[in-house]
């Protein structure tokens, strides 16, 4: 494909501009979004399942809240897969029509949420200043049409500017943002965009005096609340958190027009980035923890979804006559209700996508031969970890998501904990030897093949394999010979800290293993990684910046594996070791799990497109033609 010319008519591609400040720390956002966008899923998702899986929340109110939550899902997903792509890829182009779909999404998103705002404003406006008549006025139909009302007409707006943008000829294709945007499209016309101008001014206008209209109303309602006590309540109670979301978006939505219509080029790309970006970042985040902490009835109905505080009170009255009980129970299961079946479609998806991403490395490095090299070995088994690992969890919990009895057998369960905690140490034996053989090609690169030879490298692969296995082996069987005073485990998997807390017997022993363990599995291992790399780094300063590119290009996608996995396995370690770290359920299960989901994604994606011979040898294997 031919790049566009400057003075083309027909443009095939957009080069995004934005990201380029940002490259020099692009692992780093990319983590923090890929942290971050799950998070988002995971708030409004809760909202959704809570508010769908009770009947006394199906009312108005917060039919209109799931609309909103929902609308979040569909905005976001129009902007945080490709930015996360984007960051990435060296090149950051984006189809005419991927473009167009772009604005389209992320837009109609926009006025869907003022749209159902404004409806929200009205229902509360019923609400306080017509009591008898609101079940009259309010009814099913009114709320269909009013949901109707908000989807559909910022779809049909949004709709005539992508027509109209569609119909210009454009004598450019570079966007100064991070996504696509109307007015950045429009602004490389090579001829008059009065009209489209025009019509942008008129959607701007109406859902400007949308917001007028809220405020207009809620000034409205407060003069109500000023002759009862009872109203005020109720007003505070029911439309302060309409309030703050109104405000967000507002805000949000605000620096997004003044930046893009008005913005100067003089202010630090970051900054810029940011305006365009705010109203993508807090709102979605904000609205479902406004409303979930704000709300007492929809707070109370999502906390008995995901509070473990019940399960735990029904857990002491089980806990007699329950020696060497041959089955443990997994409680965090239980009454999870409708949202089961929304994990488990994300569980299975990603799944799926953590074995694609992994097998494509490991035939990548198999089939290419030149790839037969040390670093791209040990890259191979992390892949091979991975998929060892996730196997040893993420089939049992699939099928534990859509069973009623969440009971597992004790020996099945010890047997998922030696899995999942050897992959744990496999990792970081993997990451130590890594950072050797870095340290041996950077600081002695005439003696590297010398050094690690194919032999060496075997016999540390095999230490790496062996070691951890007989150790969590004996910690294993440590654990079977246990007296248990209960079975309930307030994990999604089968820990072995858990079990042993669960013993009537000392566990004096197991607990000195255990810490064993730790120390020579992980934090040995990470402490020689930290050593080697700042070493690394001591000779990267005394050579040239071409020995210094160099360096950087092969240690950075292992440093930045380290820290994913690192973080993961501290916050497993101190949710199972500090069981007075109060957090959210949700939160707790996701930092828990975090080791298990986002290293086996994130590692084969950092190495793919931070290294130039395995990216194009998946290419080869994805596109033979090309």
């Amino acid at each position: 494909m031919l790049p566009p010319q400057e003075n083309d008519s027909f443009i095939l591609v957009f080069t995004l501009s934005g990201l380029n400040e940002m490259m020099g720390n692009r692992f780093v956002f990319f983590s923090l979004t890929a942290l971050y966008y799950p998070l988002i899923i995971l708030c409004n998702v809760t909202i959704i399942c809570t508010i769908v899986s009770h009947k006394k929340l199906h009312e108005p109110m917060y039919v209109f809240i799931c609309s909103l939550c929902m609308n979040a899902l569909y905005g976001t997903s129009g902007f945080y897969p490709k930015f996360l792509y984007d960051l990435l890829s060296s090149d950051h182009v984006i189809s005419y029509a991927g473009c167009l779909i772009q604005i389209f999404v992320i837009y109609s998103s926009t006025l869907c949420d003022i749209s159902t705002l404004t409806v929200m404003a009205y229902d509360r406006y019923v609400a306080i200043c017509r009591p008898l008549e609101y079940h009259s006025v309010m009814t099913n139909h009114r709320v269909v049409e009013c949901i109707i009302f908000c989807w559909l007409s910022p779809c049909f707006c949004i709709c005539v500017l992508i027509v109209l943008t569609s119909q210009l000829k454009l004598c450019g294709s570079f966007i100064d943002k991070l996504y696509c945007e109307n007015w950045s499209v429009v602004k490389l016309s090579c001829y008059s965009t009065t009209v489209n101008n025009v019509i942008g001014y008129v959607i701007i206008i109406t859902y400007f005096l949308h917001v007028v209209l809220i405020f207009f109303s809620y000034i409205h309602l407060v003069i109500k609340c000023r002759k009862s006590v009872e109203v005020r309540h109720k007003f505070v109670q029911t439309c302060v958190p309409h309030l703050l979301a109104l405000l967000n978006v507002t805000v949000a939505l605000l620096f997004d027009v003044l930046y893009t219509r008005y913005g100067s080029k003089s202010l630090p790309q970051n900054l810029r980035n940011f305006m365009a970006l705010e109203f993508l970042l807090v709102p979605p985040m904000l609205n479902p923890l406004i409303y979930g902490l704000k709300l007492t009835r929809l707070r109370r109905e999502t906390n008995s979804l995901t509070s473990i505080q019940h399960m735990k009170q029904e857990a002491r009255l089980d806990l007699l006559d329950m020696e060497n009980k041959t089955e443990f129970y997994l409680m965090l299961f239980e009454n999870l209700g409708s949202i089961r079946y929304v994990l488990f479609t994300l569980g299975i998806f990603m799944y799926f996508v953590i074995i694609l991403l992994n097998v494509l490395i490991i035939l990548a490095v198999f089939l290419e031969r030149s790839l037969h090299q040390p670093m791209y070995v040990l890259i191979s088994c992390l892949s091979v970890n991975a998929l060892f690992g996730t196997a040893g969890f993420f089939p049992r919990v699939l099928m534990d998501l859509l069973s009623d009895t969440h009971s597992i057998s004790r020996e099945v369960c010890v047997l998922q904990s030696f899995t999942i905690f050897t992959y744990v140490a496999n990792e970081f034996s993997i990451l130590m030897i890594m950072a050797f053989d870095r340290f041996a090609a950077i600081s002695k690169p005439l003696h590297y093949h010398n050094i690690i030879t194919p032999r060496f490298l075997g016999f540390l692969l095999l230490l790496n394999l062996t070691f951890p296995m007989i150790l969590l082996g004996i910690a294993g069987l440590l654990t079977t010979k246990l007296t248990m005073c209960g079975n309930k485990l307030f994990k999604v998997y089968c820990h072995s800290f858990e079990m042993v807390k669960l013993s009537c017997d000392s566990v004096i022993l197991q607990n000195m293993f255990g810490m064993f363990i730790l120390i020579t599995t992980t934090i040995i291992p990470f402490s020689l990684i930290l050593f080697t790399y700042i070493k690394i780094l001591i000779i990267c300063q005394r050579n040239t910046s071409q020995f210094k590119s160099k360096a950087f290009q092969t240690c950075v996608p292992h440093i930045v594996v380290l820290l994913n996995f690192t973080i993961g396995i501290v916050s497993d370690v101190t949710l199972s070791r500090a069981p007075n770290v109060q957090l959210p359920v949700g939160l707790s299960i996701f930092l828990s799990l975090e080791f298990l989901i986002i290293p086996p994604i994130l590692n084969p994606l950092v190495y793919a497109y931070n290294l130039p011979d395995i990216r194009k040898k998946i290419i080869s294997l994805i596109n033979p033609c090309r």
